[in-house]
């Protein structure tokens, strides 16, 4: 980026210019399905942005294929954080829907906490910081005794400074929100407080209208912001990063916030500060920018619940290594049609 610009080159206009949106922890490309994928999420140069980097769920023995043939082709950054599982979701729901889901220790006593406890061991070892999916999980979210055994742990009652809580606005058995009093788990303010970073993951089954307006009155506010795009989320109810930035702006999460939230704080969390999530001279121009637009729309959340939403954002230009390419905006928006299947999943 240059110090100056001339003054003829100049243009007034009322948009965001942002370092480029990241959507650091946002997005599942599978092995299995990488092709599929790939085309949904639109990881080319044809459109680069806003996207730039990827949460992907790939393990030691699938990562070369993300590498091979998202990483290599992609014009977008997609950085991989390596999944606990060796395969990492290439065989999701292949067991069902059971108790210990794919883990290889269901014949030991402890199967229940093995999968969590290798995740904190491998983390402290490794020196990294540990992601966690904490949605339709037994871990308990309140950690209820010191003794031995199921209670020894919980999530995100054993995470560590750095460590990303994701999902943190679903609205499942495992929210964070106690069901009894209708506010915040303790437990749950508590890791804020030694520095655990709660992301919301948006995905098609992460974000709950009632737990994000819940949050909202106690003023927690995620830490990052990302979409968890995949193939069923892609069209609804998560659409693109911009929506769920769009959803967070409604619960009255603060402009300056739900910015930072897809910028500076997840560079810091994956240490790429000095890289990506701010304009500073010197750095390649990677620019986005954006521009907040009255509307008039029922947007949904993953189990159906509508909220009137006043204020949109909307893509406006986006420059990759000071390239200018294409936008583009979901369509239809809203989706009526994938909203009549989320409904009918919840009778």
């Amino acid at each position: 980026m240059s110090a100056t610009v001339p003054a003829e080159r100049g243009e007034t206009i009322k948009c965001g210019v942002l370092g480029k949106v990241a959507n650091t922890l946002g997005g599942n490309v599978i092995y299995r399905d990488i092709c599929k994928q790939a085309a949904r999420c639109k990881l080319s140069s044809e459109n680069p942005g806003p996207r730039r980097i990827w949460k992907i769920e790939e393990g030691a023995t699938t990562f070369p294929g993300l590498r091979k043939f998202i990483a290599e082709k992609s014009q977008t950054r997609v950085l991989s954080l390596l999944h606990i599982a060796a395969h990492g979701l290439a065989a999701t729901g292949c067991t069902g829907w059971v108790k210990g889901g794919e883990c290889d220790s269901l014949n030991q006593l402890s199967w229940l906490l093995c999968v969590i406890r290798r995740a904190l061991n491998v983390s402290a070892e490794t020196n990294v910081p540990l992601m966690t999916h904490h949605t339709f999980s037994t871990i308990p979210v309140q950690q209820t005794s010191g003794d031995l055994g199921h209670e020894e742990y919980s999530c995100p009652g054993s995470l560590r400074a750095g460590d990303i809580y994701t999902h943190c606005l679903h609205g499942w058995p495992s929210t964070i929100i106690n069901p009894l009093s209708g506010q915040i788990h303790n437990d749950v303010h508590d890791a804020r407080k030694r520095g655990v970073l709660f992301d919301v993951g948006h995905g098609c089954g992460s974000f709950s209208w009632t737990v994000a307006e819940i949050c909202a009155k106690e003023g927690f506010w995620p830490d990052i912001i990302s979409s968890d795009l995949h193939a069923e989320s892609i069209d609804g109810p998560a659409y693109d990063l911009l929506t769920v930035m769009t959803k967070m702006l409604h619960v009255g999460m603060p402009l300056i916030d739900v910015i930072k939230a897809v910028t500076m704080t997840p560079a810091a969390a994956i240490c790429r500060s000095d890289v990506i999530g701010s304009l500073s001279f010197g750095r390649a121009a990677d620019i986005t920018v954006l521009r907040i637009e009255d509307v008039d729309i029922d947007l949904e959340d993953c189990n159906a619940q509508l909220r009137k939403v006043k204020q949109r954002f909307l893509p406006v230009a986006v420059w990759k290594d000071g390239a200018r390419y294409k936008t583009s905006m979901p369509n239809p928006f809203p989706n009526t049609a994938r909203l009549k299947d989320l409904a009918s999943s919840q009778e």
